[in-house]
């Protein structure tokens, strides 16, 4: 079997592309990071020997490698270089600082931009994660008598503007919460009598 160094730079450039973009839809995102790392790496060789098409597969590349940057690091904003598509200097904060309202109107404002390159459902799944990093702020922000490790439903859907953001009530409030313990985004359980948002008392939120 050929030695990947044997192929076309061109080849390899494809392979881990896709493969990355396949992986992201997936939801595989540290892998497809990978994946998208090695692309990038490939296309900055052929870019530097003065391919054109090289420069214009670069812009493409960052534009995935940015977004999946964002869903292995979910409360860090990616230093984005100089060049890079307005929209995510909008959207990314938004993520990570839990601005659920104004990442849904954002989302809708650049829908159109979203689906034209391919990464509007990848960044509509952005939106379980805002709504983690939201929890996570408002966990940070709690002090006595309030409980850090016991979060009354009632308290975060009120502190979130939950008719706006969950305009079926505290019900869709901790279907999210239940999603995003099983992803493993949140350390803790639902309790629903009495409805409470318990948390670990190591970690509630991964990073």
């Amino acid at each position: 079997m050929p030695l990947e160094r044997e192929f076309p730079k061109s080849h390899l450039v494809g392979f881990h592309y896709y493969h990355g973009r396949f992986l992201m839809y997936s939801g595989k995102y540290q892998e497809a990071l990978e994946q998208l790392r090695i692309a990038l790496c490939y296309t900055f060789s052929a870019a530097l020997e003065g391919s054109n098409v090289a420069q214009n597969n670069l812009c493409r590349i960052y534009r995935f490698y940015f977004a999946v940057h964002v869903a292995c690091h979910p409360l860090q904003s990616p230093r984005l270089p100089a060049g890079s598509p307005q929209v995510f200097h909008e959207l990314f904060p938004l993520i990570a600082n839990g601005q659920v309202s104004k990442y849904r109107a954002a989302l809708n404002v650049h829908f159109g931009w979203l689906a034209k390159h391919e990464l509007l459902v990848l960044f509509q799944k952005f939106d379980i994660i805002t709504i983690r990093n939201a929890v996570k702020r408002i966990h940070d922000s709690l002090e006595p008598p309030h409980s850090r490790t016991k979060l009354p439903l009632q308290l975060i859907y009120n502190m979130l503007n939950g008719t706006e953001i969950w305009p079926l009530g505290i019900d869709h409030l901790a279907s999210h919460l239940s999603s995003l313990i099983t992803m493993g985004a949140i350390r803790g359980y639902v309790s629903l009598s009495p409805p409470y948002l318990v948390l670990s008392g190591k970690e509630p939120f991964p990073a």
